[in-house]
């Protein structure tokens, strides 16, 4: 395998991505949403957004991880939503169907999606995923910096990411990196954890 270097996203690499996104992350939001969802409408959107941009680890012209940062991640979100919004019905009420607890949760995670937090200037790493069989081979790190180095570029303050209080290997990582914890938020029943870094 040839040297792994970080490019951004290109068309022809949308499915790759949206298949690392399902098997990294199963048990995310997005993912639940359909690999269909993540391949036609959601890596479009995030393509074609001027909120986000979106860098792929890749070797061999294969891409191997990915991260999507966010100027301002809830509009990247109500962007795509707005350009969407039949899709994300469609598929809202589909998922929804199954059963109340499951609208409940999907309501509660439009509505925090579409909310930033006032305080914080700091643009934010809203999605990262690496290949099952390529962690711990130092991709998370090389798309962690050029998060950080596209923000420091858009004349950002700092850069934050929300993860599961419960990822301790990931939250770790970050720490060891110099971020800092920030706060705690509950979503849809689970504690999440704000990790910040100031530039």
């Amino acid at each position: 395998m040839k040297a792994v270097h970080v490019e951004q996203l290109k068309p022809e690499w949308i499915a790759e991505v949206a298949q690392i996104h399902m098997d990294a992350l199963p048990n995310d939001f997005l993912p639940g949403l359909g690999f269909n969802f993540l391949n036609t409408v959601f890596y479009p959107g995030v393509l074609k957004s001027n909120h986000a941009k979106t860098f792929i680890a890749v070797a061999d012209n294969q891409p191997l991880g990915f991260v999507i940062v966010a100027q301002n991640s809830a509009r990247l979100f109500s962007e795509i939503v707005r350009d969407n919004l039949w899709e994300f019905v469609k598929i809202g009420l589909l998922t929804s169907l199954s059963s109340f607890a499951q609208f409940r949760k999907n309501v509660q995670i439009l509505f925090s999606s579409l909310k930033k937090d006032a305080a914080s200037q700091y643009g934010e790493i809203y999605e990262i995923a690496v290949r099952p069989d390529n962690q711990g081979r130092g991709m998370g790190k090389m798309l962690v910096q050029a998060s950080q180095d596209y923000l420091k570029h858009e004349g950002l303050p700092g850069i934050s990411i929300k993860t599961r209080r419960d990822n301790t290997a990931w939250i770790q990582f970050f720490l060891h990196q110099g971020w800092q914890l920030s706060h705690e938020v509950n979503l849809i029943g689970n504690q999440y954890v704000i990790l910040v870094s100031a530039f």
